[in-house]
């Protein structure tokens, strides 16, 4: 029992980690996709907001 509340703990670690590495993928190309300064800043915005929520969870 000890072995599979540990499994479940790394796989949600795993899936964190996943996530950020989305997050982190998906900036990378806004930034390469938008130069404008008011869509960046939306876009900071946005990410800030996704990265709260990636925390939270």
């Amino acid at each position: 029992m000890q072995e599979k509340s540990q499994n479940t703990a790394w796989s949600m670690k795993n899936l964190k980690q996943k996530r950020k590495i989305e997050l982190l993928k998906n900036l990378v190309w806004l930034e390469k996709v938008s130069w404008s300064a008011p869509k960046q800043r939306a876009l900071e915005l946005a990410m800030g907001q996704n990265a709260r929520k990636l925390d939270s969870c």
